[in-house]
């Protein structure tokens, strides 16, 4: 009797395996296939492989080239590469727009900003700053904020040979509630 057991439990846990490379094939699938419609390599116009991100506390879904190494902490998520690092921040906000959260920003930072563009990143309101200097980095820092469902995401660095970088992860941005 116990023989049987052991056996049945063997051919369960072969199950969920089989399940489980299943689902990182067709997630593996989704990595060339693209966030909205376009293939990754269309981001980048390259032909790169992107890794795609997903993580249930942070809420979002990223699209990361293979050289990042990515730590995820409570509210923020932090890419790696040889070039510097690229901080991936969600905040809660009680503004019920963008344009409010960052008027209130700008009041409270006091930074001044070299460029600001006003975007849609997906279907997000969504704008990109270059700062002359933040707390963070004397010499600058690049920023990309994304509204969405009462949060606030930034993603930002103060290294420029990762704004191009930067721009492709920031461009791949899906919120998933």
């Amino acid at each position: 009797m116990k023989f049987i057991f052991i056996i049945i439990g063997i051919i369960f846990l072969f199950g969920l395996l089989s399940v489980y490379s299943k689902q990182n094939l067709l997630n593996k699938k989704e990595d060339s296939q693209t966030l909205n419609g376009s293939t990754s390599s269309s981001l980048n116009n390259s032909t790169q492989k992107h890794d795609l991100f997903s993580s249930s506390n942070l809420k979002l879904q990223l699209d990361v080239p293979p050289e990042f190494n990515m730590k995820e902490e409570t509210s923020r998520l932090i890419l790696t590469s040889p070039d510097g690092k690229i901080y991936v921040n969600r905040n809660g906000t009680q503004f019920n727009d963008l344009v409010s959260y960052l008027d209130n920003f700008d009041k409270v930072t006091k930074l001044e900003v070299l460029e600001k563009k006003e975007i849609k990143i997906n279907k997000y309101q969504s704008s990109v700053r270059i700062y002359k200097s933040t707390d963070v980095s004397p010499t600058g820092e690049k920023i990309y904020f994304i509204y969405s469902d009462n949060f606030v995401y930034k993603l930002s660095t103060s290294s420029k040979e990762l704004y191009d970088d930067l721009d492709q992860i920031a461009k791949s941005f899906k919120y998933t509630p």
